[in-house]
């Protein structure tokens, strides 16, 4: 029988530790909090707040210090670390192009600061070898295929498009990671019925990706707001990944908080039973 509000009593009660670690933007933190312990009292078994289950995330690494959260930065790179990093939590980038606003990001990490009299403003900090990782964190939902005043412009190269440019000044980041986070059942589904299924394959072609991934780019009808490297020239520093939340469940280290969240997860991770349904289909 699953333990009532366990798992939002024990993050709250290692909130100094978590925020130590994690800087949360636009988020709220006893908003996050109310919502984790309104499921955990509810009957409904299939939970889809993906802001939710990405914060939950980040705390069951965050509890373990720098050394956590560099381990599920570590994770979503898929290489060596190349320097400590803070998680950065629902933060905004400067936006890069006239008439659209800055992009929400769901999580970053790397060589970043806070920008100056905001919350949720984020900046590239000066070093010799800076890098970011920028994540997109899909639950049920889809990436978007346009933006308000651009029709063809899917949010997916749009958060490639920011992170290649993000800048401090003339000053852009050595190495850049793109990482998709989204359920196993999608990772893994010889069905692609996501918009981003599509346009990640493209993009990460191996012999074709940049061209995609350019063209995409340059039929923005959005100028830019300042001029910019051309992006074949940025296009070597980019490497994208994508993780299944599953994957990071499993690879927490442990602590107070992660049984708790596992029980939590094997209760209310309804994609969980959709991909036991589709490996029996699938003979495994």
């Amino acid at each position: 029988m699953y333990d009532i509000t366990v798992l939002a009593d024990s993050i709250n009660q290692n909130k100094s530790r978590i925020n130590e670690v994690l800087h949360i933007g636009y988020a709220n933190w006893d908003s996050l909090l109310n919502r984790i312990e309104a499921q955990e009292e509810s009957s409904h078994e299939d939970f889809a707040d993906e802001q939710v289950w990405t914060f939950l995330v980040v705390c069951i690494y965050a509890i373990q210090g720098m050394d956590g959260i560099n381990a599920l930065a570590q994770a979503l790179i898929k290489t060596k670390l190349p320097s400590p990093t803070k998680a950065w939590f629902e933060v905004l980038p400067l936006p890069l192009r006239l008439r659209e606003g800055s992009t929400h990001l769901d999580l970053a990490f790397g060589t970043i600061s806070q920008r100056s009299g905001t919350q949720s403003g984020i900046k590239l900090e000066r070093n010799e070898n800076s890098w970011i990782c920028f994540v997109e964190c899909k639950w049920y939902s889809d990436i978007a295929g346009y933006v308000s005043h651009d029709r063809q412009r899917n949010q997916l190269a749009r958060v490639i498009e920011n992170a290649l440019y993000f800048n401090r000044g003339d000053w852009f980041p050595k190495t850049v990671h793109v990482t998709l986070i989204t359920p196993e059942v999608f990772e893994s589904s010889p069905t692609n019925s996501r918009f981003y299924q599509y346009k990640y394959a493209e993009y990460r072609n191996v012999e074709s990706g940049a061209k995609h991934l350019v063209r995409d780019l340059a039929t923005s009808c959005l100028p830019f707001r300042r001029p910019f490297p051309d992006i074949n020239e940025r296009l070597s520093s980019l490497h994208l990944n994508w993780v299944s939340y599953e994957t990071l469940f499993r690879q927490a280290p442990k602590s107070p908080l992660k049984q708790p969240f596992l029980d939590f997860a094997n209760k209310f991770n309804g994609t969980r039973r959709t991909l036991l349904s589709q490996n029996k289909l699938d003979g495994q």
